[in-house]
């Protein structure tokens, strides 16, 4: 009886470490928001379209892009608020969701038809190319898989040292039995 006890209590301990790996659900959901909101299948392909044709439809786009994804921002701020393992994770990525606002904000509102050659594509001209706002995207990345891994580290802490010993002994004791 001792032995399976033991044998179930492994086995129980090693589960709860899977279940320890794994990122809270809130903050991969937030960080999902955030990387929808400003990755290739939202902000950035939108930009594209917006600096090429100066369409009003897609800066509107922009816009509610950069306010989805600011309130992302802003939930993972609440969530990891207290973690002072992803405060500098955090500060990068709101500073980069913070640059891609600022983009928004200095778009000219381009007329229906903004034609090449007119003032209006010329004031398109002054944004940022889509590459450097991609390079921007990829170390807003970075910075998120920073602060998902601070929030493993943080969950897993103590507890998961603690497993490990509690584990290690009761295989010592089976060992000793058997």
């Amino acid at each position: 009886a001792l032995t399976l006890g033991g044998a179930y209590f492994v086995g129980y301990v090693s589960e709860l470490q899977r279940a320890l790996n794994d990122p809270p659900a809130t903050a991969t959901k937030h960080i999902a928001a955030v990387e929808q909101a400003l990755g290739y299948a939202g902000f950035l392909k939108t930009y594209r379209l917006y600096r090429l044709t100066g369409d009003a439809d897609a800066r509107a786009l922009l816009t509610r892009h950069a306010i989805e994804a600011e309130r992302a921002l802003s939930d993972l701020k609440k969530f990891y608020g207290s973690d002072l393992r992803a405060t500098d994770a955090l500060r990068e990525a709101q500073s980069i969701g913070e640059a891609f606002a600022h983009v928004v904000r200095t778009a000219p509102e381009p007329s229906a038809a903004a034609l090449r050659g007119t003032a209006a594509m010329n004031e398109l001209a002054t944004l940022p190319q889509p590459p450097q706002l991609e390079t921007s995207y990829l170390a807003l990345r970075t910075a998120l898989d920073r602060l998902n891994a601070a929030g493993q580290n943080s969950q897993r802490g103590g507890v998961a040292f603690a497993l490990n010993w509690s584990q290690i002994l009761i295989i010592a004791a089976l060992g000793t039995l058997i």
